[in-house]
């Protein structure tokens, strides 16, 4: 029975990875009817692919059909899938990270080199670098090579709890979508950065905050001020020692950049 839901009409899709189960990769549907909603799941495909620790739709190949990339924490690979229309999709290309990078915890899309095709970046846990940008070729073949220039390896390369990427437009009039990166290590230090496309440096990366009240869990981006250039939403959680309950906290950036 679909799950019904009412909300204004719109259409959607949604795309949920799962850590263990035969199909790790599940599809949320919907269709308006009116100004109801109602959703319908289906298990997409059983995938060899295990420890789905990131989804992201893109059309990679330029047909204005929505593909799925997916990344493995376990078999340490991003995979392609390409859709042929009504909720199905091919069997999938694997794309292989630089040698070093291991974990891949986050995935997020755009087009990073202003040349109109849709790319996508990962946030590692272990190896050289923070994160990697996968830069589609252009063929429309949905062929990925790992593109590392200018992407300086971290100082802090292994041992990191969490990398979370998310991907917004903050350096006008550039039109290259730029990379935030909320990193977590061990010690317990955390670090948010944005870094400028398409060059990445790490020179340029703007140190937006490691000051955290507690071990970030969650970032999102979005316009809180209406001023046109994205803020940085952050959730923590932590302990209350004296109530023993846990406390969230709501952390805010209004970014502004210098003229």
């Amino acid at each position: 029975m679909p799950f019904k839901l009412c909300l204004a009409p719109w259409i959607v899709l949604l795309c949920i990875g799962f850590h263990a189960s035969p199909f790790p990769t599940v599809l949320f549907t919907s269709a308006a009817i009116g100004n109801d909603v109602f959703f319908s799941h289906a298990d997409l495909f059983e995938s060899p692919r295990r420890d789905i620790s990131g989804t992201a739709y893109m059309d990679c190949n330029g047909d204005s059909l929505a593909d799925i990339v997916t990344m493995s924490a376990t078999d340490n690979i991003a995979t392609i899938f390409r859709s042929v229309g009504a909720n199905s999709f091919d069997g999938g290309s694997n794309i292989n990270p630089p040698t070093g990078s291991a974990q891949p915890s986050s995935v997020a899309v755009g087009d990073f080199d202003g040349d109109s095709d849709l790319d996508f970046v990962v946030g590692f846990l272990s190896g050289p670098y923070l994160f990697v940008w996968f830069e589609n070729t252009g063929l429309n073949s949905c062929t990925y090579i790992p593109n590392t220039t200018g992407i300086h390896p971290s100082s802090r390369a292994d041992n990191r709890t969490s990398v979370i990427v998310r991907t917004s437009h903050f350096d006008s009039p550039n039109t290259q979508m730029d990379v935030t990166v909320l990193a977590s290590f061990p010690d317990p230090t955390s670090e948010l950065f944005v870094y400028m496309a398409p060059a990445f440096n790490e020179s340029d990366a703007v140190l937006v905050s490691s000051d955290f009240a507690s071990p970030p869990k969650c970032l999102t981006l979005g316009d809180n001020n209406r001023d046109n250039i994205p803020d940085i939403l952050v959730g923590m959680n932590t302990s209350n020692h004296q109530a023993e309950q846990p406390v969230s906290y709501i952390f805010i950036v209004d970014f502004l950049l210098a003229s």
